[in-house]
């Protein structure tokens, strides 16, 4: 209604608009703030927006008279809205009045219930008291009721529960047992509850009844351990006893809190096992019945004993048995001391804590693995001295070699064959095969490994023992030697020798752990075994050739004999490197040794070779002369290269000569062996020599000397390498000499021509070349 009012004074003041502009005075005045007013309406404003809207839906038609009673008609309804309010506010004064009189009559009902309540609590309120009090007093009591009941449950066992716990007849070790003993370790630890309080008595007397049963369960619990362990430890299928039987892992894991109780346990189980397997060891062996009539070995095999005349063979079969034997005990345990082994340690830390006075040296915590591998270990300890026995046995009778060096090489015994050193070996390299693979099963400071440790010493040196007789019955043979063997062949010591080393590398190659632990010798890992075996099996007889060639008697020719003596000593070397040969992924080093001492005689032989030419070819005075006269007149001698160079090379060495040649000329032309007569000596010995000289040399050298063709060849060609670097040197002499005397003729004569019939020069004398010299050695 108030924006229709607005829009209708806004009607009303602008009816009259063109009309009131020129009128003057007050009213043109209010004419011009009113059309002010219109014109500064904002359509904008809400209001006024409304009013529009107002005026549009009741279709008011915009016409003089609509305008002009606009304002009265709107005034005329808001005044009826006026009147409607008023009637209806009436109308609530009236329900008021009504509210009111409800109102008063409410309060005087309550004010009358009121009186009538306080007179009833005036009444009862003794009787409430005294009912609140008995109530109280019920609840306490019932509280009381529900503590003792907790208490008795918690803290004290009934008389089944103790029956359960101490009785060894009446109650099995069941489910029922192990909670009941549960129960009971709590009452013993919820005690330090009660002592913690003021009263002692009630705490000290339950705990001294707990303890009482709970010995009382670990005596019985430890009894039907011991019991059970023993039974089963004596049966042959372990592995399915301690499986099935939960009752023994279970007490087991409860009785580690005792740990003495339960060392005992693990001690009985040990020694029952322990005799077990050492009757079905000694079973295994000889095939009879043991006193327990059962044992762990497979009936349906041979006796091992069997095999006991092939040594190697019945100590690997004893080995087997025995570690077939620590594989299954260790795999029935492992599901006591591994799977469950957790618990155990738990169990034995409690068990530590409750008695400090047993804790061990060392205080290590508990180990599943390493108590297995104990437990194992001393099962064996009685199979461990059977088998210590009879493999001490098996080695010592493998030393028949001693006896035979006492009757001499002739009466030697049957038995000592070339293999008995290898198989020696062969057994010692099984020993520590079998060793390394318990070190890895046992713990480390096991008893039967220090066993199989204890048998590979005596082991290795009844090995060496052997080798050593060997030995000095070599070397009493070689005292005998006085000449060399026919066609410098190796001796058949060192052929028996090589056919035992190559038997010794063929059981090294095979073993998967080659390395020997000798502690009196210091010997550890594969190195020192190749030393070991090349120290006693191959050096000792390539010594024992060396100390032949040697002693061997010379002959009236001694370069020949020298050129034998080497010849022998490679072919000795030649027969141990084709040995090693046969195993080159670890003898590269001993090879390389081997083909040391192989120059050395080489040198020795080139230097032979090249005497050999220089003494045949008759060079031998004309080379002596030359280096006599350098040597006395200050002149170095040309190089003498032992490298397989090229003629090429010599020349080039041949042109660092020192210069005075003309003095040397002068010297050559005086010396003796440079005499027409001692040249044509020369000639003539040089000129028979060189058809034949490279057959003759190689010759010298043959395949029934020289085992090595090709070694022959090569220490022949170098031979005739120095042999030619020599004539070139005594070529350039005898041209230098020739030069000389032409040069003096000519002096002489004044320069006058030489007749036809002048003397002959060296050069004449002597025409041979060098290339000549080539081609015929080539």
């Amino acid at each position: 209604m108030a924006s229709l009012d607005k829009v209708a004074q806004s009607e009303g003041a602008g009816s009259p608009l063109s009309a009131s502009t020129s009128l003057p005075g007050p009213r043109g005045s209010q004419l011009s703030s009113k059309i002010s007013s219109v014109l500064s309406t904002s359509f904008a404003d809400l209001e006024i927006r409304d009013a529009l809207n107002t005026l549009d839906e009741r279709g008011i038609k915009n016409d003089a008279d609509t305008r002009r009673n606009l304002r009265l008609e709107v005034q005329k309804e808001i005044i009826q809205c006026n009147a409607d309010v008023i009637d209806d506010f009436g109308h609530v004064a009236q329900q008021l009045k009504s509210v009111g009189q409800a109102l008063t009559q409410l309060q005087n009902t309550c004010a009358s219930m009121r009186k009538h309540v306080t007179a009833a609590r005036v009444e009862t309120a003794p009787i409430i008291d005294e009912a609140n009090t008995l109530v109280t007093q019920r609840s306490q009591v019932q509280t009381k009721q529900s503590l003792l009941a907790a208490f008795k449950d918690h803290f004290i066992l009934t008389d089944a529960e103790i029956t359960i716990l101490t009785s060894t007849a009446e109650a099995p070790i069941d489910d029922a047992f192990f909670a009941t003993l549960v129960k009971t370790k709590t009452i013993q630890k919820d005690c330090d509850v009660l002592l913690g309080g003021e009263n002692h008595r009630l705490g000290l007397e339950i705990l001294d009844q707990s303890s009482k049963h709970l010995n009382a369960a670990f005596t019985k619990l430890y009894r039907y351990v011991q019991r059970e362990l023993k039974g089963q430890g004596g049966l042959e299928d372990l592995e399915s006893a301690v499986q099935l039987s939960s009752g023994i892992r279970r007490g087991l894991r409860v009785l580690a809190e005792r740990p003495t109780l339960f060392q005992s346990c693990l001690d009985a189980f040990a020694a029952t096992r322990e005799r077990l397997l050492s009757d079905g060891f000694y079973e295994a062996l000889t095939g009879a019945t043991t006193s327990t009539g059962r044992g762990p070995g497979d009936k349906g095999q041979k006796p091992i004993e069997f095999s006991a005349h092939e040594p190697l063979r019945y100590v690997g079969d004893m080995l087997a048995w025995v570690h077939a034997t620590a594989v299954s005990e260790q795999e029935a345990l492992e599901v006591l001391f591994v799977a469950e082994g957790n618990e155990i340690a738990k169990g034995i830390q409690a068990g530590l804590e409750s008695e400090p006075w047993s804790r061990p040296e060392g205080d290590e915590p508990f180990d599943g693995r390493r108590a297995l591998g104990q437990l194992v270990d001393r099962s064996l300890a009685g199979v461990a001295q059977q088998l210590q026995q009879r493999v001490e046995q098996v080695v010592s009778s493998q030393g028949g070699t001693s006896g035979a060096a006492d009757r001499g090489a002739d009466d030697e015994d049957e038995d000592a064959t070339p293999e008995e050193p290898s198989l020696l070996y062969r057994i010692c390299n099984l020993v520590v095969f079998y060793r390394r693979i318990f070190m890895k099963m046992l713990p480390h400071d096991n008893d039967f490994t220090r066993t199989l440790e204890d048998l590979q010493s005596p082991a290795l040196d009844q090995f060496l023992n052997v080798m050593h007789q060997r030995l000095i019955l070599v070397q009493s043979d070689v005292a005998n030697f006085t000449t060399l063997p026919e066609e410098l062949q190796h001796p058949d010591f060192l052929d028996e020798a090589l056919d035992v080393f190559k038997s010794l590398l063929r059981s090294y190659d095979a073993s998967s752990a080659p390395s020997i632990n000798n502690p009196t010798k210091d010997l550890e890992g594969p190195t020192a075994q190749l030393k070991l075996l090349y120290d006693n099996a191959l050096d000792p007889f390539l010594s024992c050739c060396e100390r032949i060639a040697i002693k061997a008697k010379s002959t009236p020719d001694e370069s020949q004999a020298s050129l034998d003596r080497h010849c022998f000593s490679v072919n000795c070397l030649l027969a141990a490197k084709a040995v090693l040969a046969e195993f080159p992924s670890y003898t590269q080093e001993k090879n390389i040794e081997l083909d040391a001492h192989i120059r050395e005689h080489a040198e020795e032989l080139v230097g032979l070779q090249y005497a050999w030419l220089l003494s045949a070819s008759g060079l031998q005075p004309l080379v002596s002369a030359l280096a006599s006269l350098r040597k006395k007149h200050g002149a170095q001698p040309v190089q003498d290269s032992e490298s397989d160079t090229s003629s090429s090379a010599s020349e080039s060495d041949d042109d660092d000569e020192p210069r005075g040649t003309e003095i040397a000329a002068q010297h050559i032309l005086a010396h003796p062996a440079f005499a027409r007569s001692s040249l044509h000596d020369a000639r003539t010995t040089l000129d028979n020599f060189l058809p034949s000289a490279l057959t003759d040399a190689l010759e010298r050298l043959g395949k029934h000397r020289l085992r090595n063709s090709s070694l022959a060849k090569e220490v022949t060609a170098r031979a005739v390498r120095r042999f030619r670097r020599d004539f070139e040197r005594v070529e350039r002499a005898v041209l230098e000499g020739s030069a000389k005397q032409v040069e003096m003729k000519e002096d002489e004569d004044g320069g006058e021509e030489e007749d036809d019939g002048e003397e002959e020069t060296l050069r004449d004398i002597f025409p041979r070349t060098a290339e000549e010299i080539g081609i015929l050695l080539s």
